[in-house]
């Protein structure tokens, strides 16, 4: 019969390691991560698939701290109708999800998550920050987690992007 295949990640999740990252998680490495995710992403809604429910438990980091996006089970194909109300985690769902039940699934929404998970990656760094890196950053979760889902980046690439300009100015 049919079977699914998953590559095997011995790394645990980004979870595990935001628990045990009691000095906080260094910039450059909440970058490199969060750009894998987006990778992933890009590749996935590229494909017309939107995941619905990324949070830290469900990325996946191997023993190089290379991020995949695991958990398929709450995606769905882009402009499917449906109630997707149930997918998704609460604090990482995009607040437009909440609202209408009905809408379709949207890459904004996927964004969202992505922004809320970057923005938990950065709190947990207690260094002074270059002001003006602190600020880039600051500029790129807001801009990913509007509440305005047509406000967000248009894509995981984008974001992505953005996410590289800052990791260039820190180096």
């Amino acid at each position: 019969g049919p079977y699914f295949v998953m590559e095997w990640i011995n790394g645990g999740s980004l979870n595990d390691l935001i628990s045990q990252s009691f000095e906080g998680i260094e910039i450059e490495l909440a970058i490199y991560i969060v750009n894998n995710i987006l990778q992933g992403l890009e590749v996935a809604h590229t494909a017309g698939i939107i995941h619905l429910d990324i949070k830290p438990e469900n990325i996946l980091l191997d023993e190089n701290n290379i991020a995949k996006i695991s958990d398929f089970g709450s995606s769905a194909e882009r402009n499917n109708e449906g109630g997707f109300i149930d997918r998704g985690t609460t604090g990482y769902i995009a607040p437009e999800r909440l609202i209408h039940q009905g809408q379709f699934p949207q890459i904004a929404s996927d964004i969202y998550s992505v922004g809320v998970i970057l923005r938990e990656l950065l709190d947990t760094d207690n260094r002074i920050l270059n002001t003006e890196i602190s600020f880039k950053l600051q500029q790129i979760v807001d801009i990913s987690t509007n509440t305005d889902p047509n406000r967000r980046y248009e894509s995981a690439k984008k974001m992505q992007e953005e996410l590289e300009i800052v990791l260039n100015d820190i180096n």
